[in-house]
């Protein structure tokens, strides 16, 4: 599975913290682009807009367990 970080996510020894077994993957940049959250509390998601680019790091983490972890902070 793969995880596209954001936030205190991209900080690679915070991630460690949160799921140890993580690996990262690469660099990307979406140029022109921004990550946006939509929806409500609790049924939120994320997605893409334009906007100025940003850098967001690719991880693979083991299973989708972890994922409760990532977003909590």
């Amino acid at each position: 599975m793969y995880y596209i970080a954001y936030g205190s996510n991209l900080n690679k020894e915070e991630m460690k913290q949160r799921c140890k077994d993580a690996k990262f993957v690469s660099l990307a940049r979406l140029e022109n682009y921004t990550l946006t959250y939509r929806g409500n509390p609790g049924r939120a998601y994320l997605t893409v807009d334009k906007k100025k680019g940003n850098s967001i790091l690719f991880f693979k983490i083991p299973h989708k367990g972890h994922l409760v972890f990532m977003d909590i902070v």
